[in-house]
């Protein structure tokens, strides 16, 4: 049974997350809380923001480094992107939103956040994950619980696409899991690095992710002309860095 102590410091986390989410968005000039997107989005009430100290945690878990690209599906007002891209330093960090106005406020964040943000190359996507090919580049990602059941699936299965098309190794820090047995399904290995963050690394467990049965076999292949992958749409507004076709 949780102490008195225990209780009390549970109850006081929202409120100390939105204060570390106020001095977040301070530091660089941004708006990324819910209050923010509940002029923006079409479905605000949906839109949570991480908390700094998770995408802290995630970004640790990812190790990521120049030679990366992360991957923030869900990327909402930017928040995640810009964490890493401050922190993590990658080499590359790219953003998947399918909100027009979400999408419309992570571009002006990231105009006002370009000179704070070490990482050079941040690009951001007005896209369906479900329907979008991951880019052969992405060797991390963050999921902060973007989407539900049958949709959640099918963004695992453009992630297992991806590698498909360019075997390479991959790490997922998934917070608050709720579909991670997905992933486990599709032959990711799971460990279990901080409360509530879970990491997936492939290669993981042997575990075919096309036997009858599994995930992947069960979902349609995104394909476009002659079989190619679709294409990705072009990341919009001029504070976005262009960066290499996927």
């Amino acid at each position: 049974m949780a102490s008195f102590a225990d209780r009390g410091a549970a109850a006081l986390r929202p409120a100390r997350e939105r204060l570390a989410g106020w001095r977040f968005d301070r530091a660089l000039g941004v708006r990324t809380s819910a209050r923010d997107a509940a002029a923006l989005a079409r479905d605000a009430g949906r839109y949570e923001p991480a908390a700094p100290d998770r995408l802290r945690r995630a970004a640790a878990a990812l190790r990521l480094g120049p030679s990366d690209t992360v991957l923030d599906i869900g990327s909402g007002l930017g928040r995640a992107v810009f964490a890493f891209a401050r922190r993590g330093r990658p080499g590359a960090a790219i953003g998947f939103e399918m909100d027009p106005g979400l999408h419309a406020g992570a571009v002006a964040n990231l105009s006002a956040a370009r000179s704070r943000l070490r990482c050079p190359d941040i690009r951001l996507f007005c896209t369906d994950a479900a329907r979008t090919p991951v880019p052969a580049e992405v060797t991390a990602v963050y999921l902060y619980n973007p989407a539900e059941g049958p949709e959640m699936d099918e963004v695992f299965a453009r992630i297992r696409e991806s590698l498909d098309r360019r075997p390479r190794e991959m790490r997922i820090a998934y917070e608050y899991p709720v579909h991670g047995f997905g992933l486990v399904r599709l032959g990711f290995r799971r460990t279990a690095p901080a409360e509530a963050l879970h990491l997936y690394t492939w290669p993981g467990a042997p575990a075919p992710a096309h036997a009858p049965g599994a995930l992947g076999a069960a979902l349609p292949r995104r394909t476009g002309p002659g079989g190619a992958p679709p294409a990705l749409p072009s990341p919009a507004g001029p504070a976005v860095t262009p960066g290499p076709a996927p």
